[in-house]
């Protein structure tokens, strides 16, 4: 069976739902079916927190991620949140090459670029791992769009090359990072570093806007 599987990485909350795709028949919504992304046993089992959060030597992601951001306010760092914000900046290249502040990278060393493409990575991760487990989904033929994170159409559409190019990088950096992606402790920062390296400029898929 065909199907067609939205993506909608948020502010807060990221998501994604698989609708049949069938040419000759009118959209039925009680067909969408809405992926369970979130194992990590706290709030709906189908929003996924959208955070990365950069610590001492490991990156985490998700719930980890804003349970370890808010473990000690004193220390006033954040986790990396807002995607859609972001990739709705006027200079989306310029946004995107600027280096994360402190407060989100302590170390200095990922751009903001670098960062969305590690939780691309890691939602695009949970999405396979949603697919697999329904027997619905698993084996069909899927085609995957994205909600443009931008506020008006037309910066939507601007964008789009750019969104498609990094997850074009995150579907890279999730093949050569395996599952650890989806481990609770998060990923190694050398290893983050050396897989963004190795999977820059990785061709973008084809993918539509919803």
């Amino acid at each position: 069976m065909s199907w067609t599987l939205c993506v909608d990485f948020g502010t807060a909350y990221s998501k994604a739902a698989a609708a049949p795709r069938d040419a000759w028949a009118r959209f039925d919504p009680a067909r969408v079916r809405p992926l369970m992304l979130n194992y990590q046993g706290e709030g709906s089992a189908f929003l996924l927190d959208s955070a990365v959060f950069v610590e001492e030597t490991h990156i985490l992601f998700g719930r980890a991620a804003m349970a370890r951001a808010g473990a000690d306010p004193a220390s006033k760092r954040s986790a990396l949140r807002s995607f859609k914000t972001l990739l709705s900046a006027a200079d989306l290249d310029r946004a995107l090459q600027t280096g994360a502040p402190a407060s989100i990278d302590p170390h200095r060393i990922f751009s903001m670029r670098d960062l969305i493409v590690l939780y691309l990575a890691y939602l695009t991760a949970c999405i396979a791992r949603a697919v697999g487990a329904d027997p619905d989904l698993r084996g069909g033929d899927i085609v995957m769009r994205y909600a443009a994170p931008a506020w008006r159409s037309s910066d939507g559409v601007g964008a789009h090359a750019n969104v498609t190019r990094l997850f074009g990088e995150a579907a890279a950096l999730r093949l050569r990072l395996g599952d650890d992606i989806l481990k609770p402790e998060g990923v190694a920062i050398d290893r983050a570093r050396a897989a963004l390296e190795a999977t820059r400029g990785a061709g973008a898929p084809e993918m539509g806007l919803i």
